[in-house]
């Protein structure tokens, strides 16, 4: 690869090493192992801008609802159904700086995932394809790493764990109003859940959990078109233009391509399988912010997705999409000669997201 000779690598390491480390919060959720670090601290932060930010432009803004949610009169007649899901997120970023002239070589990791096992009881479909569902949190998991040190570390299967005040979330629920284009438009019914860990440093991963904007990511279906899972069929393609994913080491426009590959009819219902792959585009996007050090870059981007949906009743059985990026810079230090290595910064970033029907 060509060296950069238009800014020093000097410049951009300490200013990514900045951004990767970033700032810690004022208030650090308890560890069961060892004290949270300033990087895991930020990697937990990151995490939550990743959630919290709509990847897609058109997507409606929450409105949380404060009384039950009505049931409107033009509701189809659905027999009661409750369905379990597994939903996982993960999280990681790497940083690399090799020196080879100096031999020094610099290398930091960040990782945060998190599973949640959900019941989704469906209340109510309207005429629309809109439904209303309860949530109920089965089973719970988080682990935050930072250079292969684990911080903080719960699981709700652990008897270890028992005593962890996250454990006050396991049976608690809320109520989502899912749209037929896979968006969540109503929060209702929350309050119970978000005040059952009040105090301590536990509360705070349990607010981040269940925050509007993570609700959201945790059921919402981007993998829809705007006229709803009804419409889909053998022939169904359309497109997306979106910026990269809030926490990217360096932001650009991506057309996010869907498309049907297959419909298939079993005893599970009439089914479509979409597949999305997008690409970088020069297309504008809302809340869009090119990078300015994108021209100091080599960068590889890879962003896929798919999803198994039953078209007729919008039943999800899949649901994932995964995005990753890296980049590589390289700059020949002064007074080189022909044999000389260049000074090389690496730079990663993943994230994935899940839905799957457990049972």
């Amino acid at each position: 690869m060509a060296a950069r000779n238009t800014v020093a690598l000097s410049i951009l390491v300490a200013l990514f090493m900045l951004f990767f480390i970033g700032c810690a919060p004022e208030t650090k959720v308890e560890t069961r192992t060892q004290p949270v670090t300033e990087e895991q601290a930020a990697a937990e932060e990151v995490m939550t801008e990743v959630e919290a930010t709509p990847p897609d432009q058109d997507e409606p803004q929450i409105e949380t609802a404060q009384a039950a949610v009505e049931v409107e009169e033009t509701s189809e007649t659905v027999s009661p159904a409750v369905y379990t899901y597994k939903a996982n997120d993960f999280f990681r970023k790497d940083y690399q700086f090799e020196q080879p002239t100096l031999k020094k070589s610099v290398k930091r990791a960040t990782e945060v995932r998190s599973e949640i096992v959900f019941d989704y009881g469906v209340k109510d479909i309207d005429s629309d394809g809109n439904t209303t569902a309860k949530i109920t949190i089965k089973s719970l998991k988080y682990k935050n790493v930072t250079d292969s040190n684990a911080g903080l570390e719960y699981d709700s299967a652990d008897s270890a764990d028992s005593r962890s005040a996250l454990s006050q979330l396991i049976g608690q629920s809320y109520t989502i109003k899912i749209s037929a284009a896979g968006k969540v438009t109503e929060i209702s019914d929350v309050n119970a859940a978000r005040e059952a860990v009040q105090y301590g440093p536990d509360a705070t991963l349990a607010g981040r959990l269940l925050n509007d904007e993570n609700i959201k990511l945790r059921h919402q279906i981007l993998a829809l078109p705007d006229d709803g899972y009804k419409s889909l069929n053998a022939d169904s393609k359309w497109s997306r233009v979106v910026s990269s994913p809030k926490g990217v080491l360096l932001s650009k426009n991506h057309e996010k391509m869907y498309e049907v590959k297959k419909m298939i009819n079993d005893a599970r219902g009439e089914l479509a399988l979409v597949e999305m792959k997008a690409i970088p585009t020069s297309k504008s996007a809302e809340q869009s912010s090119p990078d300015a050090f994108n021209d100091f870059f080599d960068t590889n981007d890879d962003f896929y997705g798919q999803l198994l949906i039953d078209v007729n009743t919008g039943k999800v059985y899949e649901y994932r999409e995964n995005f990753r990026s890296n980049y590589l810079a390289a700059q020949l230090p002064k007074q080189a000669t022909d044999a000389t290595k260049p000074d090389v910064l690496e730079l990663a970033f993943v994230q994935e997201h899940s839905i799957e029907l457990v049972e």
